[in-house]
């Protein structure tokens, strides 16, 4: 044990001699140690100039609009392109090259810096300086901007003026196949514009535009406000505020869902049988915003007990798909045609005498000449003729025949098998001075009876 720690003795006492002797030998080594990394450094990764293309963006722009100034030429610089030329090791610029460290690097103008008086003539143009920025999170590297173009610009100062304008959604792209977009909606209705005086009056609305390209499902997304003419022209140079909006719309899956027939309760009279139930249509495209719908709905039943005839009726469906979680797609209908039919099973046939059928909306100087008996087939309880006060309508009819429906008033409690037509004979009737003439013999026949005579 003893011998094993006077080892141990012996090795430290041996590393401390070693790190003790030759000190000064030990920090020349050091030294040239360090020179030579430089050197080599320097020769293998030296610093390149490599150019990265900006554009210019505006800082502090309320500081003029508060004092009741606007840049009124901010549309020239919309593509305004500014190169900054930045000196860095082979690594350090492809790490600035980077497309997250890209939008770091920046050309910007701060209006802070301009100085205006009231008296001055506007509008003013006004030079001022560009300053170059690089991304402030490239702490491993060291970075220098050797020169940038153009370092100046000119803007043009006027006098601001503002308006509030209706604030207009509007989605670009389709979506996904198979899923239909609603319309967008914002929180947010109105915008104030400012620009020089004489321009803010083109300014007829602002609006942000979503893009719903490819999508499947809802979707928000905070959207920046343009301002338009009122012929829909993109009008460049002007603050908004605010200058973008959240603009939520929603996707919804298309499908299809068939419709069930309805199911009748109650009973027909006796003299009454139950035909076909017609509705149209059998089907309707809808959009959901489930991933399973149901395959059909059911029409509400129908109540056959107060029927007489056959009737035809329209069903709006509109609550049905919204409890089934379903909307109507594009232009698709929410009402359904339906047409119960109905036929006279027992009847019996009644002659109603011409005599007992009202003329209407016959024409002056016209008489109408109707069959001497008709026969209508009526089932039910048993009814008095008279009391079917039959009447044609003649209206706009002229001379000659025609066939018109006959129409009856049939009671609650009895059905007319079928349509009752007759035929009518309508002719002109002749006045007293016609029937004088037609009376009075012809001169020229009277002439002829006297010659006969002699």
């Amino acid at each position: 044990m003893e011998d094993k720690e006077n080892r141990s003795s012996d090795k430290l006492t041996a590393f401390k001699k070693m790190l003790t002797r030759d000190v000064h030998w030990k920090l020349l080594s050091l030294a040239a140690a360090i020179f030579t990394w430089v050197i080599v450094m320097n020769t293998i990764n030296p610093t390149e100039i490599k150019s990265f293309n900006t554009t210019l963006a505006f800082e502090n722009m309320n500081y003029l609009t508060d004092r009741g100034y606007v840049v009124s030429n901010l549309e020239q610089f919309d593509n305004f392109g500014v190169v900054i030329k930045v000196e860095a090791t082979r690594p350090a610029l492809d790490e600035l090259s980077r497309e997250s460290n890209r939008t770091g690097i920046k050309a910007k103008v701060d209006l802070s810096k301009v100085e205006l008086s009231s008296d001055e003539t506007f509008p003013k143009s006004v030079p001022i300086v560009i300053t170059p920025m690089l991304p402030s999170n490239m702490y491993g590297y060291n970075y220098e901007i050797s020169s940038y173009y153009p370092n100046m610009c000119e803007i043009e100062i006027d006098r601001a003026k503002s308006k509030t304008v209706n604030v207009e959604l509007k989605s670009v792209g389709s979506p996904a196949v198979g899923y239909t977009a609603g319309k967008p909606t914002s929180s947010v209705t109105r915008a104030k514009i400012t620009g020089a005086e004489n321009r803010v009056s083109q300014v007829e609305k602002a609006v942000a535009i979503i893009d719903i390209s490819a999508q499947k499902s809802d979707m928000s997304s905070n959207c920046s406000l343009m301002a338009y003419d009122g012929e829909d022209n993109i009008l460049n140079g002007f603050v908004i505020e605010p200058a973008s909006v959240p603009v939520s719309i929603n996707i919804r899956r298309n499908t299809t869902v068939s419709i069930d027939p309805p199911e009748t309760t109650g009973a027909l009279p006796a003299h009454l049988q139950l035909g076909t139930v017609e509705y149209s249509p059998n089907s309707i495209r809808v959009t959901t915003a489930e991933e399973s719908a149901p395959k059909s709905i059911a029409l509400p039943p129908v109540d056959i007990s107060s029927i007489t005839e056959t009737t035809s009726y329209v069903v709006d469906i509109s609550d049905i798909l919204k409890n089934a979680g379903l909307e109507p797609a594009d232009n698709s209908q929410s009402s359904i045609s339906v047409t119960v039919n109905v036929s006279v099973k027992d009847s019996r046939k009644y002659d109603i005498p011409a005599s007992l059928v009202s003329l209407r909306g016959l024409g002056q100087g016209l008489s109408a000449e109707l069959p001497e008996s008709i026969t209508a087939d009526i089932g039910g309880a048993e009814i008095d003729v008279a009391s079917l006060a039959p009447f044609v309508d003649l209206t706009g009819l002229g001379e000659g025949e025609h066939e018109v429906p006959l129409v009856l008033n049939i009671p609650p409690n009895a059905s007319l098998k079928e349509e009752v037509r007759i035929k009518v004979n309508i002719t002109r009737e002749s006045t007293e001075e016609e029937d004088e003439a037609s009376e009075q013999p012809n001169e020229a026949e009277e002439n002829i009876e006297e010659d006969t005579e002699e």
